[in-house]
């Protein structure tokens, strides 16, 4: 079974290149966490980190990430590689200087770091590196952090206290079930046993994390909910009908309903999202309507009914039970048209799951239910009588201002409502996960993995060219004017090979010269002259040395290596090959300023947040445009059925019901997203139901009860997940609460319409 949401989405309108490195981020950065301890003091901190470590070395789910030797060599032979290939290499703004032959900056650090009071460490001794250039080389490698190394781990102090950090890694999928079950639970563990006695707090951050809260909420609020929604069921069929085999004939022919649903759609897509389930099963819950009309339509016929049997009930209301099935089912067949596998799915799901349920009342409920149902109490039959009859009695001039008010509100409601595909609001992390991710990303300066530019060019050297200018025109620019902390990028450590002869022509021409500044400064520092000449003949040894690209990949971490993906076939035609690279943002905190941006040809911004909200755009539009068109199908089906322009007046029913659901929420300010829309299919199944059985038999009491208990039943099972806290099923919850309530009190007006056609 498939639980990624973006599952359901259509194709990405993105190349194969933008869907491989989303894949290598996926890699690189999914499975990443990050736990640490917050103390009062460096003691208590350290304590509580070991108590992580030994949590972290028991768990089968996760391993350390490389340890801090492993990093500490690396890092030792990217030294190396630099100092090697200094003469060709700088720093954008020692290039900067000696362009604006500001060499007394360069003088002056110089000087600092000659006395130590640089800050920043190099290899190399002042013999070897006298301007001390390369100190700002090795400060590229990795972000300056203000933390000590303890061990395998960080320590930072911060706000008087002191936080204690260390990188581990998933050796499971962070979106699998099972695997965000077992985390959360080791979590709770660990953060008990890390906060006992009130020394420490355990802070976490990572997608798994998120994932495991989100479905951890989302299955806990459905428990709470759910099992309020059977015990309301419960009491209302009780109390309906006396006992519960009719309760118990009706979930058995949903159940059949879901089980042929399953079986059918599973064949025709090799398998079935969760979400797919879980929304088809509500949609497949119109099906209980189909039970609740025969048994009611049972239970009112007395012992001299012409009619006799059950056999004989199910005829009388068989006409009205198919074309229900067939109005549903027109309705969701719509969803087909979509080339999105989410609503494919749905749609397949629903009508197979309808047609089964329906085919379990025609042929298993009439053979079980062979006499008539217990009575049931006057409360049921007052509701349903004075309900209807409100609307019976009332004046016509009441019923057209009525009317005109309706109208009007639904134009009002329409005219306000917007739509919102922002995923960021589907999904609502807890105050907690979400500070302790901001305090963790802070110190580490975390890339956003999520968001980043994509280069290509036709060759290496033009690629290391395009970002080289991209970062000039650009990143250099945000990062002066705080829109973004930071950023990485190949070219920052390997320039291209234009550049490194024009950094190497500048130190010549500024640096290097005969009584230029490389000579000045070591002479008035005290250097003798034959140090001189030995740093200018190492100087001009090195004239064709250039760092390669191959050599510094070979020494690169996996986070750097990441950012060179090299040559990238294009497509089928191995001539439209290229290179690509990427460049990720650290901290990001104008991110519209990014995003409205002009960059130049070659480089692509792809943000992943955006890519899923413009998808769940996509999804949305889709489904709204299609459930017009169901609509307007089932409309055009009534009228060539029934032969009367005012049979169509059946489609108000649903209609009316969404569009004041719709104003409603205009009312409070809360936009339509896709799961407001989805849920208004369910509302079109229930409201056509609704309105056959009014147009054809409104005036008994057996359709008024069956309507009756529908509409309760499906606020109980349904309406009460408006409940939740998790938005996605808060929005369907919503929609279906209002739409059924509003479905209950329009059906009545459907009966009079059809009174007021017989009598013309």
């Amino acid at each position: 079974m498939a639980t990624d949401l973006t599952d359901l989405f259509p194709p990405s309108t993105h190349d194969r290149v933008v869907l491989q490195v989303n894949d290598q981020l996926q890699q690189t950065f999914g499975n990443n966490i990050v736990l640490a301890v917050e103390a009062e003091n460096k003691s208590a901190a350290l304590l509580a980190m070991q108590k992580v470590i030994k949590a972290v070395d028991a768990s089968a789910d996760l391993q350390m990430v490389d340890d801090i030797n492993a990093d500490a060599e690396r890092l030792s032979q990217q030294q190396q590689l630099l100092a090697k290939y200094r003469y060709s290499l700088l720093t954008s703004n020692q290039a900067r200087e000696l362009t604006e032959n500001n060499t007394d900056a360069i003088t002056a650090r110089a000087q600092q770091a000659l006395l130590g009071f640089g800050g920043m460490g190099s290899s190399l001794s002042p013999l070897e590196d006298p301007l001390a250039l390369t100190a700002g080389l090795m400060a590229q490698l990795q972000p300056p952090l203000n933390a000590e190394l303890v061990d395998n781990f960080l320590v930072f102090h911060d706000n008087n206290t002191v936080v204690a950090m260390l990188l581990a890694q998933l050796t499971q999928a962070s979106f699998k079930l099972d695997t965000q079950r077992r985390i959360k639970a080791w979590k709770q563990s660990l953060a008990h046993s890390v906060s006992a006695g009130g020394a420490a707090k355990l802070l976490v951050s990572g997608i798994v994390f998120h994932a495991a809260e989100a479905s951890a909420n989302a299955n806990r609020e459905i428990s709470t909910i759910g099992l309020g929604s059977c015990l309301g069921v419960l009491l209302l069929f009780w109390f309906a009908f006396r006992s519960f085999k009719p309760l118990l004939l009706s979930l058995s022919s949903v159940a059949f309903g879901c089980f042929c649903a399953v079986v059918v759609t599973h064949t025709i897509f090799a398998e079935i999202h969760l979400l797919t389930l879980v929304f088809g099963a509500s949609l497949i819950g119109v099906a209980i309507d189909y039970a609740l009309h025969f048994l009611c339509k049972c239970q009112l016929s007395k012992g001299g009914d012409t009619h006799g049997s059950s056999y004989q009930t199910l005829k009388n209301i068989l006409p009205s039970l198919s074309l229900g099935l067939f109005t549903s089912s027109l309705g969701y067949s719509c969803l087909l048209q979509a080339q999105l596998p989410g609503l494919q799915q749905v749609a397949v799901f629903s009508m197979v799951g309808l047609a089964s349920a329906w085919l379990f009342v025609t042929v298993v409920l009439p053979y079980f239910v062979k006499q008539n149902l217990a009575a049931s109490g006057a409360w049921l039959t007052g509701i349903t009588y004075t309900l209807w009859q409100l609307w019976f009695k009332a004046p016509r001039f009441v019923l057209f201002a009525i009317a005109c008010i309706c109208i009007a509100f639904s134009l009002w409601g329409g005219a306000q409502s917007s739509l919102s595909s922002d995923a960021r609001t589907l999904y609502k992390p807890s105050d907690a996960l979400m500070a302790a991710e901001k305090r963790l990303q802070h110190h580490l300066q975390a890339v956003a993995s999520n968001q980043y530019f994509l280069l290509r060019a036709s060759s290496a050297e033009q690629l290391l060219q395009l970002e080289e200018r991209f970062r000039d025109e650009h990143l250099e620019r945000w990062v002066h004017e705080g829109v973004i902390d930071g950023y990485s990028a190949t070219s920052r450590w390997v320039p291209s090979l234009a550049t490194q002869n024009r950094y190497y022509a500048l130190q010549k021409n500024k640096l290097y010269s005969a009584e230029g500044t490389v000579e000045r400064f070591m002479l008035s520092v005290g250097f003798p002259i034959d140090a001189v000449e030995s740093i200018r003949s190492d100087f001009l040894l090195s004239e064709r040395a250039r760092l390669p690209l191959s050599e510094w990949l070979a020494v690169a971490s996996p986070e750097q290596k990441m950012l060179w993906l090299g040559k990238v076939p294009n497509g089928d035609n191995s001539a439209l090959n290229s290179y690509v690279s990427l460049i990720t943002l650290q901290a990001i905190h104008q991110l519209p300023v990014i995003a409205r941006s002009e960059f130049i040809e070659g480089v692509t911004w792809v943000d992943r947040v955006a890519q899923m909200s413009d998808k769940l755009d996509a999804l949305m539009h889709a489904a709204l445009q299609l459930l017009c068109v169901a609509y307007g199908l089932i409309a055009l089906s009534l009228l060539l059925l029934y032969r009367r322009w005012r049979a169509v007046f059946m489609v108000l029913l649903p209609l009316a019901s969404s569009l004041f659901v719709v104003a409603l929420l205009s009312c409070f300010s809360v936009p339509l997203n896709l799961f407001h829309i989805l849920a208004s299919f369910l509302l079109l199944g229930l409201g056509m139901d609704y309105s056959i059985f009014a147009y054809s038999g409104g005036r008994g009491a057996s359709t008024q009860r069956a309507v009756f208990l529908s509409a309760i039943t499906s606020i109980l099972s349904f309406g009460l997940l408006a409940l939740s806290a998790t938005p996605m099923i808060q929005a369907f919850g919503v929609t279906l609460l209002l739409g059924s309530s509003f479905n209950l009190l329009f059906a009545p007006l459907i009966t009079v319409l059809a009174k007021s056609q017989k009598s013309s």
